[in-house]
């Protein structure tokens, strides 16, 4: 689900969306700030800077389907184990 926003700007909108149990969130370019950023129409939608932040990644493609999620954290989570390096948070899908 997109949200509407006010705006005459077209913003391409195909990648990286971050999906999570509770939120979907979707990555703006790098020229927008929070002062320049479309103002949503939808009370619903929240505008949040996130800090820049060092992430593990493993790439697979197709669709995410849940066996294939819970193998892919778990495959993750070996190779980080593996070269001892700590997780911090939880594991999400962009």
């Amino acid at each position: 689900m997109t949200a509407p926003v006010i705006t005459q700007e077209k913003i391409r909108m195909v990648a990286p969306v971050i999906s999570h149990s509770d939120y979907m969130a979707f990555v703006l370019p790098t020229n927008y700030s929070q002062e320049t950023v479309p103002i949503p129409i939808n009370p619903e939608v929240k505008i949040e800077t996130i800090a820049p932040r060092y992430l593990a990644v493993l790439r697979f493609k197709g669709t995410a389907k849940p066996h294939q999620i819970t193998e892919k954290i778990q495959q993750l989570h070996n190779i980080l184990n593996a070269n001892d390096i700590p997780q911090k948070n939880s594991p999400f899908l962009m």
